[in-house]
């Protein structure tokens, strides 16, 4: 089996240096109440900005990972069928810098992350860990959380 990111590596989720300080200052800007984003000054895409309004909302840490979430069960059929390809991906991916984990429709990690294993401690320092809520409601802006809401 070989897994294959839509553009490859290259083109996957790889911010600039100066584009990821962009998004730093606009973040903590907002989180200031010095901008709203009605300027596009930032460039914050629009899903991102409406999801620190969401979280702001409810009441969201700005740090911290995310809570685990209470009777997690590790056996589900999403587990099952998303191992195999999460061990090929954590074989293909070693060196590279990337880690990927699966979430369920409540945004819960049902089984452990995947990836290089460099960062593979980082994740978990960060709570991605199986039971961890990557939900919007739970861990604010993330990456998980907002594709749950496309679900």
């Amino acid at each position: 089996m070989t897994i294959t990111l839509p553009g490859g590596l290259d083109t996957a989720a790889r911010l600039s240096p100066d584009a990821m300080k962009r998004m730093r200052v606009a973040r903590e800007e907002f989180l200031a109440g010095s901008w709203t984003g009605t300027d596009r000054r930032h460039a914050v895409r629009t899903d991102i900005l409406q999801s620190w309004k969401r979280s702001t909302e409810f009441g969201i840490a700005t740090t911290g990972g995310p809570p685990r979430v209470d009777g997690y069960r590790p056996e589900t059929q999403l587990g099952r069928a998303a191992a195999p390809v999460l061990h090929q991906l954590t074989q293909q991916s070693d060196h590279l810098g990337i880690t990927a984990f699966v979430v369920d429709r409540s945004g819960t990690q049902v089984l452990p992350t995947a990836g290089d294993a460099t960062y593979l401690a980082v994740s978990e320092r960060r709570g991605a860990v199986p039971g961890g809520s990557f939900s919007e409601e739970s861990a604010g802006t993330n990456g998980a959380g907002l594709s749950v809401l496309r679900l």
